[in-house]
């Protein structure tokens, strides 16, 4: 990933760096949503520290594949793990990438490998043991100063998080430079671990903002795309400001077929929708079943979650540019979630959120629909019948819903109707579903006598008065 406006960040902590060589350390906390530039932003700074990509190629290993060694220009020692959800049940995992890593003479490596070696998977750890271990990292110190790197802190162990707690009250004292990558908003897996960093006066708190129109233009520029500001406008509102996802989209429209399927978008949003904790990973299936606008209640009952899980998923997915005002920037996400359920899981969230809602919530998969398939211009609406309340007038319809109606009466085929909108076959199904089912229509050809028979006035029985006219409210028109 690029690093783009993320140059501030990367001076403070080179500041900070050089302040270790002084001799006077310090904690800083790297914040911010899945895929907001964390990572790339620890990834510069270690190849910063350690002299760029061609010093040292042999031993330069870097966030993710635990760099280590000596650092150019001065005796400072570079550390660096990655937590991660998976190895969160190993108890001292990060520090133990730490150890591996570290240039200690061999009598501290063994007693090292011991100490490790005496925890037991299920017994309590003893204090002295963590405090063992934390002291042989701060002994490297003594080097000229001693840099530790951890990404993905909230999923740190909570042994390993004891011994970063260790290192961090120890830090301004011993030249030791703590910094750290912590995922928000949701909640911290460890809240006394991170309590007592966030009260720490000296700490460095590094939150990184969304990326600017800006940043889009200059990703636009470099892939040749045109830079117009409604290119701008699109590839920043679709990806969120997030920079995984406003390069995805950037990736998209200069690789564009026509189709507005956006490929690069879906792949980078389920990327990062599975890096997310699993109750956003459920709010976010919640959404993509339900029809716009579902009240948090049902979102509830469908995900099985709380309230105030609810709203802290919803806060989340929001911060990572996923969803926008309680929706989806763009069908694609919705589509990119139904597809990643697979069929038996999208049955059985189907199945379960029937009770939940009204006829009309998103129909089932890229292939499902009315218009008998991707480019038909006629068939039946699957579940349209007499179960189906008919009677609804067309202004019980979305926007986008109207859109497409309209766009069908006329004659244009679904993946017309997808290209002149921007949007995946799949949407223009889904969407013309739920006008089937809303109007109560069977065919694709009963549609322009419908539409056209809601959009006349009613008309008003013989000796009524007519309706008194309404001061219209200040404004433009629509």
């Amino acid at each position: 990933m690029n690093l783009l406006e993320r140059d501030g960040e990367l001076a403070r902590l080179c500041g900070m760096a050089a302040d270790v060589r002084r001799g006077v350390g310090g904690v800083a906390l790297v914040s911010g949503p899945v895929a907001s530039g964390k990572s790339a932003l620890l990834h510069a700074f270690a190849r910063r520290l350690a002299g760029g990509p061609a010093a040292h190629p042999a031993r330069q290993r870097l966030p993710g594949g635990g760099p280590a060694g000596l650092l150019p220009g001065g005796p400072a020692v570079l550390l660096a793990a990655t937590a991660s959800r998976a190895e969160r049940p190993v108890r001292l995992g990060v520090v133990r990438q730490l150890l591996a890593a570290a240039p200690l003479p061999a009598p501290a490596r063994a007693r090292a490998a011991a100490l490790a070696a005496s925890v037991a998977p299920d017994a309590r750890v003893d204090a002295v043991v963590l405090h063992e271990l934390g002291g042989l990292l701060l002994g490297l110190s003594r080097r000229g100063g001693l840099v530790v790197l951890v990404d993905d802190v909230h999923e740190t162990d909570p042994e390993s998080a004891w011994c970063l707690l260790f290192l961090a009250r120890r830090a301004v004292a011993h030249g030791v430079l703590l910094v750290l990558a912590d995922r928000s908003p949701t909640p911290a897996p460890h809240p006394r671990f991170h309590a007592e960093l966030r009260r720490r006066p000296d700490l460095a708190q590094l939150r990184l903002a969304p990326l600017s129109p800006a940043a889009a233009r200059r990703l636009l520029a470099d892939r040749g795309v045109p830079t117009a500001e409604r290119f701008v406008t699109r590839c920043h509102q679709l990806g969120g400001g997030s920079p995984a996802l406003v390069t995805a989209v950037a990736d998209d429209l200069a690789q564009d077929d026509g189709d507005g399927s956006l490929p690069t978008y879906r792949q980078a949003l389920l990327h990062c929708l599975h890096r997310s904790d699993p109750e956003v990973v459920a709010v976010a299936r919640a959404l993509a079943v339900l029809p716009d606008g579902a009240p948090t209640q049902t979102v509830g009952a469908l995900s099985r979650l709380d309230g105030h899980a609810v709203a802290a998923a919803l806060r989340a997915l929001a911060e990572t540019g996923l969803v926008h005002g309680g929706g989806f920037r763009h069908p694609a996400a919705r589509a990119a979630i139904l597809d990643d359920l697979g069929h038996a899981g999208r049955a059985d969230l189907r199945r379960r959120a029937a009770g939940l809602t009204p006829p009309g919530a998103p129909d089932d998969g890229p292939t499902g629909g009315p218009g008998g398939g991707a480019g038909g211009r006629s068939g039946d609406a699957p579940g349209a019948g007499p179960g189906d309340a008919p009677g609804v007038r067309a202004a019980a319809l979305s926007a986008a819903e109207r859109r497409v109606g309209a766009l069908a009466a006329g004659g244009l085929s679904n993946r017309e109707i997808s290209r002149r909108l921007h949007v995946t076959v799949s949407t223009v199904e889904q969407h013309l579903t739920r006008v089937y089912r809303k109007l109560g229509v069977r065919r694709r050809g009963d549609l322009p006598g419908r539409l056209r028979r809601d959009a006349d006035p009613p008309r008003r029985p013989s000796g009524t008065p007519p309706d008194i006219p309404r001061t219209p409210a200040a404004g433009p028109v629509p």
